[in-house]
């Protein structure tokens, strides 16, 4: 058992949608299936592949060819029963063997021999078979306008605004307020920019650290740098300061601790800073400092 070849997959999966189609028809029309009607189509479909064994994404099949026998089992399966000697059933085999021969029928020839309409097929998904009522124009508008809508609802699941909001908030060439104005387009768009620069001149209040003081105001550009440095500086050690010990980041601590001498500033020996080492350490872990190390010191 080898792999389907193309004609076989293609033959197999019409013969599947033709099989949907008889029972979509018996279930929600009503319709009671004749063979005058359906021993046509199905021996245009068992024609268009060699019998034979083979196997479709792992799945065996079994394609019987075009018989008396192929046919009449295929109708009985649909749901239509006829005699073993019926002649109609070897007169339509012996017409699509002249008819078709080594030739597959298209899609569109099983749609006009099925009488299938474009509502059947969307409704009940035949997908392989052509409509007889639609032409190919109608089709592939069709094709767009329902790729176009499953775009839109992809569009409208990662959360982007349909075309119509967006317009109006957007929708600048239509209303043309520079008209209002007097002025031209150009002039309009000038002045706008001017406006938006002169806005994102000035910052607003700092919120790297929830622990700054509301006497944080806005900088402007042209403040010193080393001014403004300076007072956000000193605003925070005193903020940071003023938390416990416990509550306090590293880096909060490092603020929090005296200024030390700049790095050219000559260091005095360890026993001179001994207050100062003590107001840290308390400071930083909240417990007395250990009287060995002060010892140890002096």
């Amino acid at each position: 058992m080898g792999k389907a070849s193309a004609r076989r997959v293609v033959a197999t999966s019409v013969r599947g949608h033709a099989r949907r189609l008889a029972a979509a028809r018996r279930k929600h029309y009503g319709e009671i299936l004749t063979a005058r009607e359906w021993a046509p189509p199905l021996a245009a479909i068992l024609l268009m592949a060699d019998d034979g064994k083979f196997t479709i994404k792992g799945r065996p099949f079994t394609w019987p060819g075009l018989t008396n026998y192929s046919l009449r089992r295929n109708l009985r399966q649909i749901g239509v029963e006829t005699k073993p000697d019926d002649p109609a059933i070897a007169r339509c085999v012996d017409h699509a063997y002249r008819k078709f021969g080594k030739r597959m029928v298209s899609r569109a020839e099983l749609g006009e021999m099925l009488n299938l309409t474009a509502a059947e097929r969307v409704e009940f998904k035949i997908w392989q078979i052509l409509p007889c009522d639609e032409t190919t124009a109608e089709r592939k508008a069709w094709l767009r306008k329902r790729d176009a809508e499953r775009k839109a609802n992809i569009r409208r699941i990662q959360g982007s605004k349909p075309r119509e909001e967006w317009l109006m908030k957007n929708d600048l060439s239509r209303t043309k307020p520079w008209e209002a104005e007097g002025i031209s387009r150009k002039t309009w768009y000038k002045r706008q920019a001017k406006a938006n620069s002169q806005t994102r001149g000035v910052t607003g209040p700092s919120v790297a650290y929830s622990c700054i003081s509301t006497l944080d105001t806005p900088v402007t550009p042209i403040a010193d740098t080393n001014v403004a440095k300076g007072l956000a500086e000193n605003s925070l050690v005193t903020s940071v300061a003023s938390l416990p010990a416990h509550e306090m980041r590293i880096e909060d601590r490092r603020l929090a601790a005296p200024h030390r001498p700049a790095p050219d500033t000559p260091i005095a020996p360890m026993v001179w800073h001994a207050p100062a080492i003590i107001e840290i350490w308390t400071l930083a872990s909240g417990t007395p400092y250990p009287c060995e190390y002060l010892e140890a010191a002096e």
